[in-house]
């Protein structure tokens, strides 16, 4: 058979051609080109091809840290908060000065040095945001990286004014990101600041225009300060996970429910003492007592029952009687 250009259609009932005035592709030769899996270099978080936009509260939300964690992690061939990662390399365009370097020690990047070249803001406060996102991509590729990360736009897109909730001059670069992803087949990783109502400051085409959407903030409740909430939503779906970054890692915690139940499990533990050294063990209104206003009342007694379950926790009901009757149960903890 007789082989097609690609810019000529040939009319399935006559020979004849006529010339077509666009890159037109088959659904075959789409298919192929963007094969049969989603090229993920953190699953559901970037993938090749795509922009990333991750937004959240300035000096609060800890966006810096996530993304030099979840570098750390591929580097590592790790997961990332439950997520598969792969080893890939990353050209990071930072804001900040001398302080970034808090930033790779604390997440361990610093024992990764070849994931990762950096671009500081004030070596190219002087070009203009075009040519600096055009620069940045094709020396992605020629350092044959993976990915670069844009950390933040309020910076880098050079806004002025009131620009960055204006949906042209928001779109203008967004759309411009999505080309050079596509183009040169890298992933972008684009972090914002959230506004005070804590989503995203700025135009609504950040969201639009993105692959995929993450809110990075604290979640609801009381819970310690080293507990984060991803919401997602994007082209491939929508999640939302509780993290918690502890030993150097980012751990995936799961809904706000389980992050409770976790704290008074490991409260419990705490609280109670080792069952066979001859100590009395403590009662269920002294641990309720003990652990007001840490946790629960509901929880509590969920999270000690599991762990009576499991035998992790042990229980057992002297045989004395008090003034009122029976001694309540007493409560100890194995040695593990």
């Amino acid at each position: 058979m007789e082989k097609q250009d690609s810019n000529v259609l040939y009319m399935p009932d006559s020979r004849v051609k006529r010339e077509l005035k666009l890159p037109i592709k088959s659904v075959g030769d789409l298919l192929e080109e963007a094969g049969r899996e989603v090229p993920w270099l953190i699953d559901n978080v970037l993938a090749k091809g795509e922009v990333t936009d991750i937004a959240g509260l300035a000096k609060y939300s800890g966006k810096t840290t996530a993304i030099c964690h979840a570098i750390v992690a591929g580097a590592q061939g790790k997961e990332f908060v439950g997520m598969a990662t792969k080893p890939a390399r990353y050209l990071y365009l930072t804001e900040q000065g001398n302080n970034f370097a808090d930033a790779l020690r604390e997440s361990g990047l610093v024992n990764y040095p070849e994931h990762l070249e950096i671009v500081q803001y004030k070596d190219v406060a002087g070009t203009k945001w075009k040519d600096l996102y055009q620069n940045a991509a094709e020396d992605v590729k020629t350092l044959g990286f993976d990915a670069m990360v844009i950390d933040t736009s309020a910076k880098f897109s050079q806004f002025k004014d009131n620009q960055e909730s204006e949906s042209g001059a928001v779109g203008e670069r967004m759309r411009h990101l999505t080309y050079l992803a596509q183009t040169f087949d890298i992933g972008i990783i684009h972090s914002r600041h959230a506004g005070k109502n804590g989503t995203g400051r700025g135009s609504s085409l950040f969201d639009g225009e993105a692959d995929v959407c993450i809110l990075l903030k604290r979640p609801d409740g009381n819970h310690a300060k080293n507990i984060r909430k991803l919401e997602a939503i994007g082209r491939h779906g929508e999640w939302e996970l509780n993290v918690e970054l502890t030993d150097g890692e980012y751990m995936a915690l799961g809904t706000d429910e389980r992050i409770e139940f976790n704290r008074a499990v490991g409260l419990i533990k705490d609280a109670l003492p080792l069952l066979g050294i001859d100590v009395p063990g403590k009662t269920e209104k002294e641990l309720s007592e003990e652990l007001e206003g840490k946790v629960g009342k509901t929880t509590l007694n969920e999270a000690r029952n599991w762990l009576v379950e499991r035998e992790i926790v042990v229980g057992a009901t002297r045989s004395e009687w008090n003034k009122r009757g029976p001694k309540p149960m007493e409560y100890w903890k194995r040695e593990s």
